[in-house]
């Protein structure tokens, strides 16, 4: 996610810790093999080093398994049942910033994230939208070049999928996706944390969604693909999920030996089998 090795990666370390604020802290793995295990995945994320992270399915599965352990690491270093004390400890983002688009409000993501890249050392910028306005008063590629001029990430939460691409095309540092009209990424990494603090491995596991196909189902049904989950959907007509995501989902389920993605409008249909 950044120019720097993968410990030091303040996107990486915001991210992971602002998934880790932004979710009950319950449990964590305690044996030394367990650790020893979390380190290597960890160490997955040297290749997503300089990258922009914009949907689930550009991470390999071991950057996805690397990213959830980071995550996990920090919830158990930073959360509120950790015994170490958030002024001792180590922090790794000092004198790294974020500037945050808002185009869409939200309280967690906005708390989480301030306070995720205080307890790691850094400073946060909140850039609402009387604050800015994408592509209004001046053009998408100067916004970019400006907020990368200033700052070491570039986190953004708006309407339109394209701002996030346009974004991401023209800035110099990486830019993370807090949300679009067709990706939540963040929102799917602190899922599958929930679900492996509730279920352990996930693999060979059930995960059945009922409700419009929007942004939240994209990034879940690709991440829980990458997990080895088998995914059921039920949507009412005429409010499917993206056929482009649907796709990249069959895919994916393919490459990691899951169940054929099961597609119906009927809910109870759905929801059979389910985990």
């Amino acid at each position: 996610l950044s120019s720097l090795p993968p410990l030091n990666s303040p996107a990486a370390r915001f991210a992971a810790e602002a998934l880790a604020l932004g979710k009950n802290s319950k449990g964590s793995y305690s044996s030394s093999h367990h650790h020893a295990k979390r380190a290597m995945s960890i160490s997955a994320l040297s290749g997503f080093e300089g990258k922009h992270f914009i949907s689930i399915d550009q991470l390999s599965n071991d950057e996805l398994r690397g990213l959830l352990d980071l995550s996990k690491k920090y919830r158990d270093t930073y959360g509120k049942k950790s015994s170490v004390e958030p002024t001792t400890a180590s922090k790794p983002l000092t004198g790294q910033s974020v500037s945050m688009i808002f185009q869409k409000r939200s309280t967690r993501t906005r708390v989480s994230t301030e306070t995720g890249m205080s307890l790691l050392g850094g400073h946060s910028l909140f850039l609402g939208p009387s604050d800015i306005q994408l592509g209004v008063n001046e053009s998408m590629r100067d916004t970019a070049l400006v907020l990368s001029r200033f700052n070491d990430i570039v986190l953004a939460r708006v309407f339109a999928h394209n701002d996030i691409l346009e974004l991401s095309k023209h800035a110099t540092v990486p830019v993370i996706n807090a949300l679009s009209d067709l990706h939540h990424p963040l929102q799917t990494l602190a899922d599958l944390m929930a679900l492996e603090d509730h279920f352990g491995d996930v693999r060979g596991k059930t995960l059945a969604w009922v409700g419009d196909g929007n942004n939240v189902l994209h990034d879940l049904m690709l991440g829980g693909a990458k997990l080895g989950m088998n995914i059921r959907v039920a949507t009412p007509d005429g409010y499917e999920a993206n056929d482009g995501v649907m796709e990249t989902t069959k895919k994916l389920a393919s490459e990691n030996g899951t169940d054929d993605v099961f597609l119906t409008t009927v809910a109870s249909e759905a929801v059979k089998g389910s985990d």
